[in-house]
């Protein structure tokens, strides 16, 4: 998956800094380098172009909003007016976005490009993982064994994840596990009080948050959680492919 072939949605978190002796510049900079904006008059023309919603303060912008628009599909050509604009935006600025299908990442300004990160590049985990460790997870109802077990368990479905061992073990091992909650099916978070310690609390919340549909949880399903987990870089350990 490419951050070029996702289609913006909406913006979920944002910290943006372009400060007002450089937007002139920024502005002289995307005229020049992106095609399709010459007629506009502002560098906030051009974010309104490509569906962004600002205010100016102190710096460009103090409000950031995202509305879709047919310009909302050409990733590309807002991929080259970020990078244009990139060299006269705060380092350590970001946008973070997430796509028509659900799919989270984030543009970062590092004083030359915009870069694309999925958020396996700024959530988790807080330290690299050495070579022996990965992230992995399996479903439950896709292992050999759900059959023979199923009538053992309260719970309809589960998903398991955590940091692995290539030589066996799991680390900071969690479990979302569906529950049947009147009419509907409800995903539960478990972990073990051990796991957290050796992780930073915030960085944990944060993956789960990315993880789920926070607004609407009961239209979260299994094999819905298992997508999104690969999308964060996790490895599907389970028995049966996902379908």
């Amino acid at each position: 998956m490419k951050i070029c072939d996702l289609i913006p949605y909406s913006v979920e978190d944002y910290k943006f800094v372009l400060k007002s002796e450089n937007i002139q510049a920024a502005f002289n900079a995307a005229k020049n380098d992106c095609d399709g904006i010459k007629d506009m008059a502002t560098l906030v023309d051009i974010f309104e172009h490509f569906g962004f919603e600002v205010g100016e303060g102190e710096s460009i912008i103090n409000k950031l909003d995202f509305c879709y628009n047919e310009k909302s599909h050409d990733t590309m050509d807002l991929i080259h007016f970020f990078d244009s604009i990139a060299p006269f935006v705060d380092v350590g600025s970001y946008i973070e976005m997430k796509s028509m299908e659900g799919t989270p990442w984030r543009w970062v300004f590092d004083g030359k490009n915009a870069v694309g990160q999925f958020p396996v590049d700024y959530i988790w985990p807080s330290q690299p993982l050495d070579k022996n460790h990965f992230l992995g997870f399996y479903q439950t109802s896709r292992q050999n064994y759900w059959k023979a077990t199923q009538h053992f368990n309260d719970f309809e479905d589960e998903v398991i994840f955590g940091i692995h061992n290539d030589l066996g073990g799991t680390t900071c091992e969690m479990a979302v596990r569906w529950y049947v909650l009147g009419e509907h099916t409800s995903p539960r978070f478990e972990i073990f009080v051990g796991s957290i310690l050796p992780m930073e609390l915030h960085t944990l919340m944060r993956i789960f948050q990315t993880a789920i549909d926070i607004g609407d949880s009961n239209k979260l399903t299994p094999e819905k959680f298992c997508e999104r987990l690969t999308w964060l870089n996790f490895k599907d350990l389970s028995d049966k492919k996902l379908k």
